[in-house]
C-alpha cells in the first residue's frame, strides 16, 4: 500500500479549492469540511483524478482512517443501482456484506463514499439514484458521501451537500505542475520562463491540468510557445497528431477514421463551423455531435467517414474534446471551437467567404469569438467584406 501511495505522490499535482486549506493543495480527506460534498469542476479539470487521490488518503496514516468506496457512477444501471454497487465493492475489499454490516459501518462513520461522476448517470437511472442517496444521508448522518460533478448536473441543488468549486490553474502552480510530470529541471525552467512570457490570449486558456500538458506537448515540439493563440492551435492539431508521436521511437498512434492528418484536419474545421453556425455551444449531445459532423462532410473532400471514429480520434488521440457526462461531448476550451471554425473561413473559397461575412455583418452576436481570429489571419478578405 505504501508503495502506491509513493507511486502516486510522485506525479499526482494536489487539487486546490479556494475556500480549504488557505487555498493550499488538498493532501488529504479530512481537510475537506464536515458533511457531505459536491466536487464541482469543468472537463480537463481532474475531478476523477482527485476522487482517486481522496480514496488514497482515506487509508493513509496520517488522521483518521476510513474505508473508501470509490465508485464511477456511469456504471449504475436499472439492474444495478448503487446500493447494490456499494455491497459488490464492499465485497471486493473482503468485508462479509450484510445489510446490518453495512448499517453497522456506515453508521459509525467508518465508511466514505466517493461517487465520481454524477453527470454520467444514464437518465432513466437519475432519479432512483437521487432517491437512494438522499436516503443514505438521511439514514446514516456520520456517513460522509462525496460526489463529483461537472456544473448544472443537478445534483448541485441536491439538500444537504456543499458544492466546493476546484480551482483553476494559475501561473504559480506551472512550476510544481511540470515537475509532476517529471521534465528535468533544465526543461522545466525554460518552459515555465517561456509561458510567462506568453501573450496574455495563451494564459488564458492554461486554466486546467489537461491543457497545460498540451502546451507542453506544444513546446516540446516546436522549443517554444507560440507569440499568438492563432499559432498556437495551428500548432497544436499537428503536434497532437503527428510530432509528438515521433519522438516515441518506433510508436505510431492508430487514426481510427483513416484519413491522413490534412484530411482530418479540414474536417474537424469544417465541423466546427458548423457547430458555431448552428449555436450549439462548447458542448454538444450525441444528436448535435452527429448534426454538425453530417452537415461538415458536405463541405469537405472526404468521401467516406463514420462518426464514431471521427469522434475517437478527436476525443481520444487528439484529446481536444472529452467526454463530459454521459451524452456530452465538450471542447477543451471554448477558444479551440471558435479558432477551427475560423480555420474553415480561411480555407475556403471565395464565394463561401463572401457568404459567410455577410451573414456576420447581419449576425455579429453569433460570430464575434470567430472574427476575432479572422480579423488577423484573413486580413483580406476580413477587410474586404466585412
Amino acid at each position: 500500500r505504501q508503495r502506491q501511495m509513493c507511486i502516486r505522490d510522485s506525479f499526482y499535482y494536489p487539487s486546490k479549492i479556494d475556500e480549504i486549506n488557505n487555498g493550499a493543495g488538498i493532501d488529504h480527506i479530512d481537510q475537506l469540511p464536515i458533511g457531505n460534498i459536491v466536487i464541482q469542476g469543468i472537463v480537463g479539470q481532474g475531478k476523477s483524478m482527485f476522487m482517486r487521490h481522496l480514496a488514497c488518503s482515506a487509508i493513509n496514516d496520517v488522521g483518521k482512517s476510513y474505508i473508501p468506496v470509490f465508485i464511477e457512477l456511469q456504471k449504475i444501471s436499472q439492474k444495478r443501482g448503487l446500493k447494490q454497487i456499494i455491497f459488490d465493492n464492499l465485497e471486493l475489499l473482503g468485508i462479509t456484506v450484510t445489510e446490518d454490516s453495512v448499517k453497522y459501518l456506515a453508521s459509525k462513520g467508518y465508511l466514505v463514499l466517493l461517487l465520481d461522476g454524477f453527470d454520467e448517470i444514464i437518465e432513466s437511472c437519475l432519479n432512483e439514484t437521487i432517491v437512494e442517496l438522499d436516503d443514505f444521508q438521511r439514514r446514516y448522518p456520520k456517513l460522509k458521501i462525496i460526489v463529483s460533478s461537472r456544473p448544472g448536473s443537478g445534483i448541485q441543488q441536491m439538500a444537504g451537500f456543499e458544492v466546493l468549486d476546484l480551482t483553476p490553474l494559475t501561473e504559480d502552480d506551472y512550476g510544481p505542475f511540470l515537475k509532476c510530470l517529471q521534465l528535468d529541471s533544465v526543461k522545466r525552467e525554460s518552459l515555465i520562463a517561456a509561458t510567462n512570457s506568453a501573450p496574455d490570449s495563451v494564459k488564458e486558456i492554461i486554466s486546467t491540468p489537461l491543457m497545460l500538458t498540451l502546451v507542453v506537448w506544444v513546446y516540446e515540439s516546436e522549443q517554444e510557445i507560440p507569440s499568438t493563440l492563432r499559432d498556437f492551435f495551428e500548432k497544436l492539431f499537428h503536434v497532437v497528431f503527428t510530432r509528438h508521436d515521433s519522438l516515441k521511437v518506433g510508436f505510431t498512434r492508430q487514426h481510427y477514421s483513416g484519413l491522413s492528418e490534412t484530411k482530418l484536419l479540414r474536417l474537424f474545421e469544417s465541423f466546427c463551423f458548423m457547430i458555431v453556425q448552428e449555436n450549439f455551444g462548447r458542448s454538444l449531445t450525441r444528436a448535435e455531435f452527429n448534426t454538425a459532423f453530417i452537415n461538415a462532410l458536405e463541405y469537405s473532400d472526404v468521401s467516406e467517414c463514420d462518426v464514431d471514429n471521427f469522434r475517437k480520434d478527436i476525443v481520444k488521440v487528439a484529446c481536444l474534446m472529452l467526454d463530459d457526462g454521459l451524452d456530452l461531448t465538450t471542447f477543451l476550451h471554448k477558444s479551440i471551437l471558435d479558432y477551427y471554425a475560423a480555420a474553415f473561413i480561411m480555407h475556403s473559397e471565395e464565394e463561401l467567404s463572401d457568404l459567410f461575412y455577410e451573414d456576420a455583418f447581419q449576425n455579429y452576436s453569433l460570430w464575434q469569438h470567430v472574427l476575432f481570429f479572422l480579423e488577423d489571419a484573413d486580413q483580406y478578405r476580413y477587410s474586404k467584406h466585412y
